[in-house]
């Protein structure tokens, strides 16, 4: 099994899957956060250490496992606070990836949890697009170039937006101006 496939299994980003073995047939996945799943050779996903349970999610992981192999179609049951990471903004930022649904669930447990740093927050709301927004237009996020870019994705529409934006500033970054006009006319 690789990577790919046990995140398929589990409903997760193939990111989140540190590793997988075989173990007597079966496979032993371990999650970003430390979590370790069997699948056995039935396809029964079932929590490894004797003292972790899985509860309501491996039921149903299992109750779908049928039918989401009859279709073809990757098991994916609904995310919880649960599965927003509890460590740094760094790892709930690596969580959500740019993934819009996961970053407004993010929002919502991290505003319950408390303590929440500003600046994850408006990240966050940036990729949700929950906040930041100007006549219908989301803001370009400050921050690193590599956060514009993760923004942007492949949108010729928010390059150019980001584009405008670099140019505007006392210092622009010409390496992210040069991208950015890359992704602004895409070939």
């Amino acid at each position: 099994m690789t990577r790919e496939q046990a995140a398929e299994r589990l409903g997760m980003k193939p990111s989140e899957i540190l590793d997988v073995q075989s173990k007597d047939g079966n496979h032993l996945i371990t999650t970003h956060d430390g979590q370790r799943v069997e699948v056995t050779k039935d396809g029964e996903v079932r929590p490894y250490d004797a003292d972790q349970d899985l509860g309501a999610w491996e039921r149903e992981i299992n109750a779908n496992v049928g039918a989401a192999e009859a279709s073809g179609q990757p098991i994916r049951p609904e995310m919880t606070a649960r599965d927003v990471p509890t460590g740094s903004p760094e790892e709930v930022l690596a969580w959500v990836g740019t993934d819009r649904d996961r970053a407004a669930l993010a929002i919502e447990t991290l505003k319950q949890r408390g303590g929440v740093q500003a600046e994850i927050l408006e990240t966050l709301e940036h990729l949700g697009g929950a906040e930041g927004e100007k006549d219908g237009q989301q803001e370009v996020p400050a921050g690193s170039a590599e956060r514009v870019l993760q923004w942007v994705g492949d949108d010729p529409a928010r390059a150019r937006q980001a584009l405008e934006a670099e140019r505007k500033k006392d210092n622009p970054r010409q390496g992210l101006i040069a991208r950015l006009e890359k992704l602004e006319r895409p070939e």
